[in-house]
C-alpha cells in the first residue's frame, strides 16, 4: 500500500495492490480516496443543507435494467431508507433494500459534503457501496443523492434455505439513491405528511395504492382516503384485500395486501415529500413462497400516489 497526503484538498489519496503469493505478480490494483471530516461540534453543517440541529432524509433506491441479468433475477422494488444528519456532520443511515435485507451505516461529511456508505451484508459475504452527496435545499427535485452504488449478494444454493433470489448476484448489480427532506408540517397547515393529495372521496379516495411485478399475474390498484391528519381508510370500507399503516413521524407505510396467488405479502415504502420527479410514497414487497422448499420467490414494487382511482 502507497499513500500520501493531499493538504490542499484535504484527502488522503493511494493504491493498494494484491500480489500472488511467492511470485509477487500483481493481480490487483485498487485505488483510494479517503476525505477529512469537515464538520464538528463547533465548525456547525450550514442552513444551506439543513435545520436544526438534527435533520431527517428519506431516501429510496430505485431498481434499474442491469446489463447481462434477466429481470427476474434480481428485485424490481425500490429499496427504503433515512439519513439522519447532524449538525456536526455526522450521517446516520438505516435502510431496507429490496430483497428485505436491513442495514445500517455512519461517516461524516467531507468538505464536498459527501459521506461514503460502505455497508457489510449476508455476514460478510455481500455489500453495497457508494457515495452519498448532500445538497443546499434549494436544489430542485431531491436534496441528496448517489449514482452507481455496487450492490453485491453472494450465492446461497441449498442447504442453504433462501426462498428469494438463491443464484444472488455475486457479480453485482448497480442502484442509484436519491432522497430529500422528510418534515411533519405544522398542525396549523392543516395538512398530510403525503404530498398532493386532494379532498377525500367516499368511494374512489384520494390516493392510490399500486404493486406490480413479484409473481403477480396483473397489477393491483387500490383506492384510499387519507386526511389532513394522516387518518388513513382504505376503500371500500371494511375491505379485507389490503391494510395500510402511515407512519406520520417517518413517512413510512406498511401493511398486507391479497396477491394474485391468494398469499398475503407484507410490503414497506417511504415518501419523497420534495416536489419533482421523485414526489410519492415508493417500496417493495416479496412474495410469499408456496410451501418451505420453495426457492423460486420474487420481488416487487409498491407505490402509494395522489389521485382517485379510476372508475372501472
Amino acid at each position: 500500500m502507497a499513500f500520501s497526503n493531499n493538504r490542499e484538498a484535504s484527502t488522503i489519496e493511494g493504491t493498494l495492490t494484491q500480489k500472488q503469493n511467492g511470485t509477487g505478480t500483481i493481480l490487483t490494483v485498487s485505488t483510494f480516496t479517503a476525505s477529512r471530516a469537515k464538520y464538528s461540534a463547533k465548525i456547525k453543517v450550514p442552513a444551506t443543507l439543513m435545520t436544526g440541529t438534527s435533520q431527517r432524509f428519506n431516501v429510496i433506491l430505485p431498481s434499474v435494467p442491469q446489463d447481462g441479468l434477466p429481470a427476474s433475477k434480481y428485485p424490481p422494488g425500490t429499496g427504503i431508507g433515512s439519513m439522519i444528519l447532524g449538525s456536526d456532520g455526522t450521517a446516520k443511515f438505516a435502510g431496507i433494500l429490496a430483497d428485505n435485507t436491513p442495514f445500517t451505516a455512519s461517516a461524516a461529511l467531507s468538505p464536498a459534503n459527501q459521506a461514503p456508505l460502505f455497508v457489510s451484508l449476508y455476514t460478510n459475504k455481500g455489500h453495497l457501496a457508494g457515495t452519498v452527496n448532500v445538497l443546499p435545499s434549494n436544489n430542485p427535485g431531491y436534496d441528496t443523492y448517489g449514482v452507481n452504488y455496487l450492490w453485491n449478494r453472494p450465492a446461497q444454493p441449498p442447504p442453504a434455505k433462501v426462498q428469494w433470489y438463491p443464484e444472488g448476484w455475486p457479480n453485482g448489480i448497480i442502484l442509484d439513491m436519491v432522497g430529500a427532506q422528510y418534515k411533519v408540517p405544522a398542525a396549523t397547515l392543516n395538512q398530510s405528511v403525503i404530498p398532493g393529495l386532494g379532498p377525500v372521496h367516499s368511494t374512489n379516495g384520494n390516493a392510490t395504492l399500486t404493486f406490480m411485478d413479484g409473481l403477480l399475474s396483473s397489477t393491483r390498484n387500490y383506492a384510499v382516503n387519507i386526511t389532513t391528519k394522516d387518518a388513513v381508510t382504505p376503500l371500500p370500507l371494511k375491505t379485507k384485500d389490503f391494510t395500510l399503516t402511515l407512519t406520520k413521524t417517518t413517512g413510512e407505510i406498511s401493511g398486507t395486501f391479497t396477491h394474485t396467488d391468494t398469499k398475503k405479502p407484507a410490503f414497506k415504502a417511504t415518501t419523497i415529500q420534495k416536489p419533482g420527479d421523485y414526489q410519492g410514497t415508493y417500496g417493495f414487497f416479496m412474495s410469499v413462497p408456496p410451501d418451505k422448499t420453495s426457492t423460486n420467490g420474487e420481488g416487487g414494487s409498491v407505490m402509494l400516489l395522489p389521485g382517485a382511482l379510476a372508475a372501472p
